[in-house]
């Protein structure tokens, strides 16, 4: 049940981030069926409830859930996510409830003491910043009657946000010219990152539009010192250049497209080599399930991870022809 919500949220999202116009009407109706289903598993009312639903039911044990939760944190944003891209917010007539309790869920989850002060979930390397770019995207979608969130909600988000901000920025050194994150806060550093995380992180800074510490040059740094080059391309991967190279070039796309956007002249440069190295696959090398390798991702359920990837990496640039195919 949890890997099918994470993958039900992770098509949704690659379909809302990347679909040709003559595939929307298709993908339209998919997003509305994974948003249905999600709808339908979110948990209504605190305690245990049994996981699972009429078609699937009961097959696995119950659990202790709260109201507005799918799983755990990370995964709760990033379903909640998929609402949100949908246009979907608090006075939504169809999911405003859904999307309402999910918001609540995420502010009552927050560590609120402690080494870990700001963070989310047990993970909170990745958990902390997929909520961070929610919660910032809920405050940013528009309201089904105009305008947007107001009033005590939208205080209690930014006042989360800013301490899910501080999570990973108390610990960067000025004088690094480097950057990186993982596990947890205790991992920051200018080398011993991963961009399996360090993703996440990013697309966290550029929806708060932060800029501190010169933040966006010691990522591209990072980058830049942890690819490794050939000819006309670039690729990085998870800590070596060499581990799961296809998928974390895509992650690395992320943070050069987005560094450049703030400022990085020299990121742009590496955002084309990047994608240049992506482009020595044919689509069908890049996309099809049937086509993975360890060079893409992990095996199994990596797949659709992946995935969301290489989409996010398309969409940042406007990419719609690439590799050969559509």
């Amino acid at each position: 049940m949890k890997l099918k919500i994470l993958f039900t949220f992770l098509m949704a999202g690659a379909f809302l981030l990347f679909s040709s116009q003559a595939e929307a009407q298709k993908s339209n109706i998919l997003i509305e069926k994974g948003l249905a289903y999600l709808a339908s598993v979110q948990s209504t009312s605190k305690g245990y409830e049994p996981t699972g639903t009429s078609i699937d039911p009961n097959t696995l044990p119950p659990e202790s859930k709260t109201a507005g939760q799918w799983q755990r944190p990370g995964t709760t944003a990033l379903c909640l996510e998929a609402f949100l891209n949908d246009g979907h917010n608090i006075d939504d007539p169809l999911y405003g409830t859904v999307v309402t309790n999910a918001i609540n869920y995420l502010l009552g989850a927050q560590v609120q003491s402690g080494y870990h002060l700001g963070a989310w979930g047990s993970d909170e390397g990745y958990e902390t910043a997929q909520v961070i770019f929610t919660l910032k995207l809920a405050t940013i979608t528009p309201l089904a009657g105009g305008g947007l969130i107001s009033g005590a909600l939208l205080t209690n988000i930014n006042n989360a946000l800013e301490k899910g901000l501080n999570y990973y920025t108390q610990d960067v050194q000025e004088a690094w010219t480097k950057v990186s994150w993982r596990y947890d806060r205790s991992y920051t550093s200018q080398y011993n990152g991963d961009m399996s995380v360090n993703q996440w992180v990013y697309l966290a800074f550029d929806i708060m539009n932060y800029t501190g510490k010169d933040i966006w040059n010691k990522i591209y740094n990072y980058q830049f010192n942890k690819s490794c080059a050939s000819g006309d391309y670039s690729y990085i991967g998870y800590q070596s250049c060499n581990t799961w190279a296809r998928g974390n070039t895509c992650a690395g796309t992320w943070g050069a497209v987005l560094a450049a956007d703030k400022g990085v002249a020299a990121a742009s440069t590496l955002k084309t080599r990047y994608y240049n190295y992506l482009d020595n696959y044919t689509l069908s090398e890049l996309i099809d399930p049937s086509k993975i390798s360890t060079n893409h991702v992990y095996d199994g359920g990596g797949y659709y991870y992946y995935l969301y990837e290489f989409s996010k990496a398309m969409q940042l640039s406007g990419q719609t022809i690439f590799a050969g195919g559509n």
